[in-house]
């Protein structure tokens, strides 16, 4: 008898699909006066390494059921003060236009977005970039019909 291994479920593609909400750090203590209204926050995430942003575009691998990726990406507030940002996996999917998006936060993940872990805040400094670990675990007998993150639903 020959025995083949399956083909692995035609090979999971895992894209991290994070979602960073970001919300102003408060500033302490009373306020005698109002403040003007501070500027934009502007940040931006991308894959890293350990030192921070290695270039690439975005987070993908093929894996097979069972197996477990570790990776990085680089928060980054280009903003003249601190920031909290708020760190969410979702499932995501293609729009009929082909374009990317993903479960907005008041809907739960039931797919790929379940399959990673990621850290649920992270403080930024002015100007500064921090790197967050994250890890991406595929079932051992995932579900033929989940959806991986980045996939389009059927």
């Amino acid at each position: 008898m020959i025995r083949r291994r399956p083909r692995a479920l035609p090979r999971l593609l895992a894209v991290l699909a994070a979602a960073l909400v970001a919300v102003p750090v408060a500033p302490t203590g009373a306020m005698a006066e109002p403040t003007p209204t501070p500027p934009a926050l502007t940040w931006s995430v991308q894959p890293a390494n350990q030192q921070g942003p290695d270039g690439r575009r975005w987070v993908e691998h093929t894996l097979d059921p069972g197996q477990v990726v570790n990776e990085r990406l680089a928060v980054r507030n280009f903003s003249n003060r601190p920031a909290v940002f708020s760190l969410k996996a979702a499932d995501g999917y293609l729009t009929d236009k082909g374009r990317f998006n993903m479960l907005p936060s008041s809907r739960k993940s039931v797919d790929g977005g379940t399959w990673i872990k990621i850290q649920e805040k992270v403080t930024v400094g002015a100007k500064g970039t921090t790197v967050v670990p994250f890890t991406i675990t595929v079932p051992a007998t995932p579900n033929r019909a989940t959806t991986p993150p980045a996939s389009p639903r059927r």
